[in-house]
């Protein structure tokens, strides 16, 4: 079942990060103001989500490698 935490969450995550970038500016304030707060938790709990879908045979470490390049770019050996 934390597998599929993990994708929800990241899946989340996602959205925040694209509507930011998206065309909706108006947004911005406020999805920032919920990114702050999600990033708390998220700095807390990836590590344990991360280690639990890796273990899962569905998803396994390509998922999770994915996952922080879709998220974090070429930067995402720095947030893992």
């Amino acid at each position: 079942m934390t597998n599929l935490y993990f994708k929800g969450v990241w899946k989340i995550h996602k959205v925040l990060i694209d509507t930011i970038k998206g065309p909706h500016y108006f947004l911005t304030p406020m999805v920032m103001q919920m990114q702050k707060k999600f990033n708390k938790y998220w700095a807390e709990y990836s590590l344990v989500l991360l280690s639990v879908t890796i273990l899962d045979p569905c998803y396994k470490l390509n998922y999770v490698q994915y996952s922080f390049i879709t998220i974090y770019g070429a930067h995402c050996a720095n947030h893992s």
